[in-house]
């Protein structure tokens, strides 16, 4: 267990992606030998319904994802680091910029002698900036090579975006509550914000030691 635990993301990532073979299995599982699901036609459906979109969902994943998620080629045009654990990363696009909701993360890896190790990070730019703004906290073993050694030239490749944190879905009286290196998506709303923006807001940004905000 202390083994795993000490993994590196890439390795749990691909011990994670194995995943998918024991939901197949406990689908296959109880098909054949739950008498229950014989019993009630209900149940069966339910149960084929639920497991078949797991299995789909997999196999989209591992075997055509890489082929609909678009990539892009950046450049790392600016390393900020504001304090000791963070570490802002202005990228420059190769071609066009990347379209992108304020709120929305991406999965970037970056070139060097690191390997190209993808991980998950939230956009910290306003849409309209052709640069990409990324905030990252110097949390493991990867992102904290990444802290001290990520140097401007660098090449990198962002996948995405993805996600729906979006504060237009919610009504004119907010509450906004960050903590650390979650207060990036906020960011990038905040750099967004124009004339047009008719929420009334309380921002509340938590952190655990002075001078560690982005």
């Amino acid at each position: 267990m202390r083994r795993l635990a000490r993994a590196t993301y890439e390795r749990w990532l691909t011990a994670h992606r194995l995943t998918g073979w024991f939901v197949i299995a406990a689908v296959a599982h109880g098909a054949l030998v739950d008498p229950v699901l014989r019993e009630s036609t209900l149940l069966r459906v339910v149960f084929f319904v639920a497991g078949g979109t797991g299995i789909l969902a997999y196999l989209y994943r591992e075997l055509f994802a890489r082929f609909v998620v678009p990539i892009h080629d950046f450049t790392v045009a600016e390393v900020r680091r504001p304090n000791s654990s963070t570490l802002e990363v202005s990228l420059e696009p190769s071609g066009q910029p990347l379209r992108f909701v304020p709120g929305q993360f991406v999965v970037a890896a970056f070139g060097g002698p690191t390997g190209w190790e993808r991980h998950p990070f939230s956009v910290a730019s306003d849409p309209s900036s052709p640069r990409l703004e990324l905030g990252i906290k110097a949390a493991g073993d990867y992102t904290s090579a990444l802290h001290d050694s990520l140097a401007a030239g660098t090449p990198a490749r962002v996948a995405g975006p993805f996600g729906g944190f979006d504060y237009r879905s919610g009504g004119r009286e907010q509450i906004w509550i960050a903590g650390g290196i979650g207060v990036t998506p906020f960011v990038s709303w905040i750099r967004s914000l124009d004339a047009t923006f008719d929420r009334h807001v309380d921002f509340w940004y938590s952190l655990a030691h002075d001078g560690d905000g982005l």
